[in-house]
């Protein structure tokens, strides 16, 4: 197009050149005519370029709304899993103690006999042996206690 309008121009020029008379109303047609196609091309291409970026922006939209969607159910399945995590940590740890409680009442109440088997994590588990070594001296204490009362009463 802009090859065009410079052949009319040189072609113009050409014409005054050679001629006196203007062809000015010729030239005028031609050159709004060209300058229609240019601005009616330019639009186009404007137009071609609104619609590819309005679709780069909805793409956009709906790629942010699955990020959304999939965050969301991220969120909900770490919270989950989390109270999962802590329920189970929560039950391994309380379910031990409170037999281990269980039976040290038995102990306060004088019945040594009572087995204590508790399945515990290693640090309770420590806290389990020392329970079963305050139960026997506990036990041989009671023991020698009765056995003292015992030989006191006979004799």
């Amino acid at each position: 197009m802009h090859q065009e309008r410079l052949a009319m121009l040189h072609e113009k020029l050409e014409r005054k050149a050679s001629s006196p008379a203007p062809l000015s109303g010729d030239y005028e047609g031609r050159r709004d005519a060209l300058m229609e196609r240019i601005s009616a091309t330019l639009q186009e291409l404007i137009s071609l370029h609104e619609s590819g970026i309005s679709v780069g922006v909805s793409r956009s939209r709906e790629s942010s709304a699955q990020a959304e969607a999939v965050t969301e159910q991220l969120v909900l399945l770490a919270l989950v899993f989390g109270i999962s995590l802590a329920g189970f940590a929560s039950y391994s740890i309380l379910r031990p103690l409170r037999q281990l409680q269980s039976h040290i009442k038995q102990i306060g109440q004088g019945n040594f006999r009572t087995p204590l088997n508790i399945r515990a994590p290693s640090e309770l588990r420590d806290l389990v042996d020392a329970v079963l070594r305050v139960r026997g001296r506990s036990e041989s204490g009671s023991t020698q206690m009765e056995e003292t009362i015992q030989s006191n009463s006979q004799g």
